[in-house]
């Protein structure tokens, strides 16, 4: 049986092309025909048309962090998440990687988890940054310093970082609420400190790992008087007001506390303010006290209400 050599010149971004010898029979024998020929001598391991798909359990990211070179990765949805942070860190020379955690970078910058990982899609850009222990443990300590602008750098993150439920879980069991209770209740707390310390604990609570119930007497008070006092932030009005609302549905007692603190009138006076999230916010909150009001209270507190709220509101007809 004779032979002959077949050159093929295979395309390459870098070069002309990469030329790859191939030895076939001249003239193929019963048992070799073109479905025997081996198909992964050429580059890629086999024809174009048997290329297999990458497994659906891996997916190619990339992973970046301050200072370094990005990593392109393939990462497997197979392996523990504390593996492949460890591997992520050991590119880059970093100890102690269970210190370390991967989160989102657009977004709400949400940390991965091993309950949230499946979301993580092909391209998705990961950063590596502070594991949420270790950034509940520095925050907790920020927002108790003396030094004014560390509290207000501290609550600002705080404020960010509280929509992840990760993140909530470490700083509440640290007994983050009672901080921020001491915040509110603090009468020399005021403006951008204040409202990152409403904002935050608003974050928090809505996740749903402490009752509305457990506040206590001084605490509602603070947020009652930021919505009846004037003049008044703004921001700090709409978050107190968002508070109230959620209040209001918890329990009877604190629905009676609530509409006993906070008249008609007042809610009827912010709904004349020319801050529209403010209206909304002062809406939001007389529509909880109408739907958990009983059929009497609602007739009374509409009837009293109707005129007033006419002058301010366009019915539609």
């Amino acid at each position: 049986m004779s032979f002959r050599l077949i050159v093929i010149y295979v395309p390459h971004k870098k070069s002309i092309g990469n030329p790859i010898a191939l030895v076939l029979p001249d003239r193929l024998g019963p048992k070799e025909s073109k479905e025997n020929i081996r198909h992964d001598l050429l580059p890629g391991g086999s024809r174009r048309d048997r290329i297999m798909p990458p497994p659906k359990d891996v997916v190619k990211i990339a992973v970046q962090m301050m200072g370094a070179i990005p990593q392109l990765i393939e990462l497997n949805q197979a392996k523990p998440l504390s593996a492949v942070v460890k591997e992520v860190c050991d590119a880059w020379n970093l100890n102690n990687s269970e210190r370390y955690a991967l989160q989102y970078v657009d977004g709400q910058q949400a940390y991965i988890t091993e309950s949230n990982r499946g979301e993580i899609k092909n391209g998705s850009i990961l950063q590596l940054t502070t594991a949420p222990d270790q950034e509940a443990a520095k925050l907790h300590g920020g927002i108790q310093s003396h030094n004014l602008d560390v509290k207000a750098d501290s609550l600002k993150k705080l404020a960010s970082l509280s929509r992840d439920v990760a993140f909530a879980q470490e700083f509440i069991s640290r007994n983050g609420l009672s901080q921020l209770y001491l915040i509110v209740e603090e009468d020399n707390n005021i403006g951008e400190v204040l409202a990152h310390a409403l904002k935050a604990f608003v974050q928090l609570m809505e996740h749903d790992f402490v009752s509305w119930e457990t506040l206590g007497p001084a605490f509602i008070k603070k947020i009652v008087s930021y919505v009846n006092v004037t003049p008044m932030d703004a921001s700090i009005q709409q978050i107190s007001l968002a508070i109230l609302e959620n209040m209001v549905p918890t329990s009877r007692a604190l629905f009676e506390l609530v509409k006993h603190e906070v008249t008609l009138d007042r809610l009827i006076a912010l709904l004349q303010v020319m801050n529209r999230q403010l209206q909304l916010k002062a809406m939001a909150l007389l529509i909880a006290l109408l739907l958990n009001a009983s059929d009497s209270e609602r007739k009374v507190t509409v009837a009293l209400s109707w005129g007033k709220l006419g002058q301010v509101i366009s019915w539609p007809r």
